[in-house]
């Protein structure tokens, strides 16, 4: 159905002599999704947004990206995030003109850690730009290398992601779902199969309305553990976002693509 939607917007723009823009993870136009933001034990996020409008072949009038970053906590309430140079806050204005860029990072904080989402909130469809953007990850612990990776925003559209996963070795992956709708909550079905297509688990989440679940797969679902393989995550209709990080016995990491097939059978 998205696919079909996603036709028809493209066959209207070619029809009225408009140049189809970019809409993807890489580059985005409108209001995109960062599954995960981590508080506490160590770890920090720096949020980068890049207006890259003046790479528009054709363009006459390069648009401007204007919006609010906002964070959200893991339970759908506003989050006071402290963040470096701007102190500690639920959302911080972006307004960037094309070939601007703008990098908004949290403080490392060695307290419990807390986890939530953040949205670029872009609510005039006028002053999206096209842009890029990204969290890198990073957690500092004494006495011990950082471990950084980077995640990019993702549109909030999607209701079906492939995730893959590898818990060989004693690797196991943290797996992110965010409900984004505030309409009420969102059943998810979580179909697992090994790397030889057999389906080894199926499991349901259910998540209430602009909240986060996040949790480990080998230690909620253990039979899994020693396979590698890919999950099928379907649900939440136009308004989800998923991410994973892969986790490794000495506590390194590194963000897993997860695939968006937006509802393709």
């Amino acid at each position: 159905m998205i696919r079909t939607l996603c036709l028809i917007l493209l066959l209207s723009a070619l029809a009225f002599g408009q140049k189809p823009q970019p809409h993807t993870s890489a580059y985005t136009i409108g209001p995109s999704i960062q599954p995960l933001v981590i508080i506490g034990e160590g770890w920090s996020q720096q949020f980068t947004f890049i207006n890259v409008d003046y790479y528009q072949s054709g363009s006459t009038v390069p648009e401007p990206t204007s919006g609010t970053l906002r964070f959200i906590r893991s339970d759908g309430v506003d989050w006071q995030v402290p963040l470096k140079n701007y102190g500690t806050l639920s959302q911080i204005p972006v307004n960037l003109k094309p070939g601007q860029m703008l990098s908004v990072e949290t403080e490392v904080l060695n307290t419990p850690q807390i986890l939530g989402w953040a949205i670029l909130d872009l609510p005039n469809s006028n002053s999206w730009g096209i842009y890029h953007s990204f969290t890198t990850f990073r957690k500092q612990l004494t006495g011990r290398p950082d471990f950084l990776t980077s995640v990019p925003f993702v549109d909030g559209l999607e209701d079906e992601w492939i995730i893959p996963f590898d818990n060989r070795g004693g690797k196991y992956p943290g797996i992110g779902v965010v409900n984004t709708s505030n309409r009420g909550p969102t059943t998810y079905r979580f179909d697992a199969y090994d790397s030889d297509g057999n389906l080894r688990r199926t499991f349901i989440k259910t998540v209430a309305a602009m909240n986060l679940v996040w949790f480990s797969l080998v230690d909620e679902y253990p039979e899994l553990a020693g396979i590698d393989g890919q999950i099928k995550v379907t649900g939440g209709f136009l308004a989800s976002a998923a991410v994973t990080l892969q986790f490794a016995p000495n506590g390194a990491f590194t963000a897993i693509p997860v695939v968006h097939t937006y509802g393709i059978p």
